[in-house]
């Protein structure tokens, strides 16, 4: 018999505790296993929704299931398709990264197209649960019935967002501890205006930031957040609430707050951990790389003044982005060209992790001032077929 994988799943804290959806599946899968010849060799969980295109973050179960699936080389098994997610998305990007999974009800050889299909009716079913729960939800409200935390009592609801808010602190306060180390000695360097503190830290450390103040409000940010990324708000309104004219609003107060805060949280991870400095440092030269190509190029008979109108400065823009494109696109073939005679040549080659950091942004090698001539005949019928004679007269035959 063959190893392979169990996977379980229910939305709910009340099916996770009645345990009879669990049940079903595992008996479902066992005997499809019986039945196939698969012997299970671990089972894993999930009490969690099957919405959303990120579930190996929020589903702990499967991804360990799906990463003992790959150590081990065997399927991961589930009882239905929507067991393993709702969301289309994810399905395929599994299916692309060629990631084992039977579905005990489709049977052992499904093919593809009749997953994508199966996971297109789970997609939509989700979104009919949703649409009918929230009509229901409306015409209870109507009439006056009242849902969530509405239904408790004020001092149940007090006692919860002590819970939470002190969660939160800890959490902080841990994470504080693990950089201690890191910020102090930050601290104790010199500064370059002669200063006690770093330019960068100073500026972070002088900001005042209210814990208990962002704590009041992150409730609210979570919602706003929320239905923007679920596609029930937009960013204009996004930036309704958070432009110029809502300085005195208490939500825009706490979300600067709180980006101030996540700043202050970068910097400690810059300062504190070598890798990640080196990834941001290699981006920004980089950056700064293809910033002074696109000058150089732009250096030309084409002034900046010239683009007055809309369409005007696009066109500007994307001949630039072409040009820029048209140069890394002849080094990296160029580079290509070096490292293969090398290789055939039986020289040194630098390994894979060294060429991960050779960008082909270099441009002195290469004449901008010059005049470039193609033989543009060579190419006439791919470019311009309908200028070529043959392929003209024939369409005037049709």
């Amino acid at each position: 018999m063959k190893d392979a994988i169990g996977y379980l799943r229910v939305s709910t804290r009340e099916q996770g505790r009645s345990g009879l959806g669990l049940a079903a599946q595992r008996h479902d899968i066992e005997t499809f296993g019986a039945r196939e010849r698969f012997s299970i060799k671990f089972w894993y969980q999930d009490i969690q929704t099957g919405k959303g295109k990120d579930a190996l973050l929020l589903r702990p179960g499967l991804a360990a299931a799906l990463k003992e699936a790959r150590a081990a080389r065997c399927p991961l098994i589930v009882s239905k398709l929507d067991r393993l997610s709702r969301n289309v998305h994810f399905i395929t990007g599994l299916m692309e990264h060629k990631v084992h999974f039977v579905v005990a009800a489709l049977g052992r050889d499904c093919d593809e197209f009749t997953l994508h299909i199966y996971a297109s009716l789970a997609e939509q079913e989700r979104k009919m649960i949703s649409e009918r729960c929230k009509a229901s939800a409306a015409a209870l409200m109507r009439k006056g019935k009242k849902f969530g935390l509405a239904v408790r009592s004020k001092a149940w609801r007090r006692r919860v967002s002590a819970l939470g808010r002190a969660s939160l602190i800890k959490a902080a306060m841990e994470r504080a501890e693990a950089y201690r180390l890191h910020i102090e000695w930050a601290f104790r360097q010199p500064s370059v205006d002669g200063s006690a503190r770093p330019i960068s830290f100073r500026a972070a450390a002088s900001r005042d930031l209210d814990p208990e103040f962002i704590q009041s409000e992150l409730g609210e940010l979570l919602r706003m957040a929320a239905s923007i990324n679920d596609g029930y708000g937009s960013a204009t309104f996004l930036l309704e609430r958070f432009g110029s004219a809502a300085r005195n609003s208490r939500l825009h107060r706490a979300g600067t707050q709180w980006g101030q805060w996540w700043d202050s949280v970068y910097l400690c991870d810059y300062a504190a951990q070598p890798p990640f400095r080196r990834s941001v440092n290699r981006i920004l030269v980089r950056g700064e790389s293809v910033h002074q190509l696109e000058r150089v190029i732009h250096a030309g008979p084409i002034r900046v003044d010239r683009g007055r109108r809309r369409d005007e400065k696009v066109m500007i823009s994307g001949a630039l982005t072409l040009l820029t494109n048209a140069v890394i696109a002849y080094n990296t073939w160029k580079l290509h060209q070096v490292l293969e005679r090398s290789r055939e040549a039986g020289r040194p080659v630098p390994s894979d992790a060294i060429l991960a950091h050779v960008a082909p942004i270099a441009f002195r090698h290469i004449n901008f001032q010059g005049i470039y001539r193609f033989p543009l005949e060579r190419y006439l019928d791919r470019l311009l077929p309908s200028l070529v004679p043959g392929q003209k007269i024939a369409a005037g035959a049709k």
